[in-house]
């Protein structure tokens, strides 16, 4: 009997994407902490930006 149909292969399988989904959310993670630290210390160091207002005639 080949491995791909052991009662094991689905148990493997799951393991594997369970391990899978925990990296990538792990990385998304990493860089969504990464972007806010950079908007805070850009917010910080440039502070806000005003722009001209425009008058109605």
């Amino acid at each position: 009997m080949k491995r791909e149909f052991s009662k094991t292969a689905p148990i493997l399988r799951l393991v594997f994407a369970v391990a899978a989904l925990s990296v990538t959310l792990s990385i998304g993670g990493w860089i969504d902490f990464l972007a806010s630290g950079y908007a805070v210390a850009a917010d910080l160091l440039y502070g806000p930006v005003v722009t001209a207002e425009r008058k109605a005639h």
